[in-house]
């Protein structure tokens, strides 16, 4: 797996502007809701039901419990590993259960990032 080390960076520097983007409307919490464009879904509370955080999506399947490892070798020539574990916890946030996924990456055995991340699936399947 190769890890550029600028892409943390970009990828923060990209969900900054996001979430900086979302406040910039003067719309009221309804009119957002209801935005229709596709760069930026609307987040509506309503549109999960109390199994949120169960990820049961064909193509991120994350159930409680689980736990994933890919590994590859860096552009360098260092070995990567990347555990990903699925939880039992899971968090309320924006009203939302959210299942908390515990992401750790080693390089050559050593640490090297560490990140909870909250995942929720709406009713129609989607997962944020």
């Amino acid at each position: 797996m190769s890890r550029n080390p600028y892409t943390s960076v970009i990828v923060g520097a990209l969900i900054l502007l996001f979430l900086g983007c979302g406040g910039c409307s003067s719309s009221s919490s309804s009119e957002a809701a209801t935005k229709t464009d596709p760069e930026e879904p609307a987040f509506d509370p309503s549109l999960f039901d109390a199994n949120a955080a169960q990820i049961t999506n064909q193509y991120l399947p994350l159930g409680a419990g689980k736990s994933t490892v890919l590994e590859g070798e860096t552009d360098e020539g260092n070995t990567e590993r990347m555990d990903i574990f699925v939880s039992h916890v899971t968090k309320e946030i924006l009203g939302v259960m959210c299942a908390i996924i515990v992401d750790r990456v080693y390089e050559d055995d050593e640490l090297v990032e560490e990140t909870f991340d909250w995942f929720a699936q709406d009713m129609d399947g989607n997962v944020w």
